[in-house]
């Protein structure tokens, strides 16, 4: 899949384009339906993971740093997997994990879909660690697309402490992040 497509596909979802959408679920969803249904799901199991997928990749755009390095359906892939996998822990499966790493051979992901798993697994355990505020602001700002005037109008602060605020929670995200080893280690990874 060409960038050109992958950017596509990125921009689509994050502007909750219908017929972008559309073509998502035509085009990826019979993969990860025939994924779970071959690893002891249901074709129900498949519907709420595809979604959790999509709101993962959704999200993940909101990390500044975030750079889609390989395909679109490479990254949804690796969530679903590895999602899939920690659902089949939860439920104690039958399936052992190495029944399910033979049957996903055709769908083997990339060191890079897997290196940006990671990275949204560190954005996400970081951003839990913010104070409610924090996540407030930054997700107001960055998912909710609110001004620095409507996010100063609902938390009852000036706009300017606002910016003030939205930058200083953003830098504590960016530290927590940085200061945890898996950062150092991923960052390391990307270089070899």
């Amino acid at each position: 899949m060409n960038a050109a497509k992958n950017q596509f596909y990125l921009e689509g979802l994050f502007r909750q384009d219908r017929a972008v959408l559309k073509e998502i679920y035509q085009v990826f969803r019979p993969r990860i339906v025939a994924y779970v249904q071959k690893n002891g799901g249901s074709e129900a199991d498949a519907e709420d993971l595809f979604q959790v997928a999509l709101e993962v990749v959704f999200f993940k755009q909101y990390d500044e740093n975030f750079v889609l390095h390989g395909s679109f359906y490479g990254f949804l892939q690796a969530v679903c997997k590895n999602k899939w996998l920690d659902e089949l822990k939860k439920r104690k499966s039958v399936y052992s994990l190495d029944q399910v790493a033979e049957t996903a051979e055709d769908y083997t992901e990339s060191e890079e879909a897997q290196r940006e798993w990671e990275q949204f697994q560190l954005f996400e355990e970081k951003f839990g660690e913010l104070g409610d505020n924090c996540r407030e602001v930054l997700e107001s700002f960055y998912y909710k697309r609110l001004s620095h005037e409507a996010i100063a109008a609902k938390m009852g602060w000036t706009e300017k402490y606002s910016r003030i605020s939205k930058h200083r929670c953003l830098e504590r995200l960016k530290k927590l992040i940085s200061e945890d080893i898996r950062f150092r280690n991923l960052k390391n990874s990307r270089k070899t």
